[in-house]
């Protein structure tokens, strides 16, 4: 269980609305798009992450982009040279989406794991 902010009335975890004082709430998890570095510069380009149909942010290789959402779905999509991935994801915690090129067939892979990249700033959309 846990308690309204506002009037400290007792919820429902899942609550986003308080029925007592109307005070709406929704958990804000951070989402990390890091590029990964790879061995071969010559296939580094940049990858473009866009979240939610936000405008293209580039991340550069070794470098990474911090989103603060609202906990649920988010469409995720990942371009570059002329490359795409798109995917859903469900932020319920701290997520790191590792981007990076894949030099064997030239398209863009990428990993979720938990957590947060110490030092990563959130971007202002």
């Amino acid at each position: 269980m846990k308690y309204c902010p506002n009037c400290g009335r007792e919820l429902f975890d899942e609550a986003v609305l308080c029925p007592g004082c109307k005070s709406y709430f929704v958990k804000k998890f951070r989402l990390t798009v890091f590029h990964r570095e790879q061995a071969l510069p010559l296939i580094n380009p940049a990858i473009n992450s866009e979240i939610d149909g936000t405008p293209l942010i580039p991340v550069e290789k070794g470098a990474s982009i911090v989103y603060e959402l609202d906990e649920g779905m988010h469409f995720v999509k990942l371009t570059g040279h002329r490359r795409k991935r798109q995917f859903d994801l469900n932020l319920n915690c701290d997520l790191i989406v590792m981007a990076e090129w894949n030099a064997a067939t030239g398209n863009i892979d990428y990993r979720i794991s938990q957590g947060q990249i110490q030092g990563s700033v959130p971007v202002n959309l």
